[in-house]
């Protein structure tokens, strides 16, 4: 029976090792993901930016 009791303790530690490592991964996703966006979003500003200008520079010419 105590080596019962040690296994349930092993599988119910690693069982909580298990989630608190997979939340922290999901966390880690998400700001990464947080951060894909912010910098997608600025470069997509930033390329419609300078598309905007050479635009005006080759109509006028």
């Amino acid at each position: 029976m105590q080596k019962l009791d040690e296994v349930r303790e092993k599988v119910n530690a690693t069982n909580e090792a298990f989630v608190a490592a997979r939340k922290r991964a999901h966390k880690a996703k998400l700001a990464f993901e947080k951060v894909k966006k912010e910098r997608h979003d600025k470069f997509v500003d930033c390329f419609e930016h300078v598309a905007n200008e050479i635009d005006a520079i080759y109509k006028v010419t």
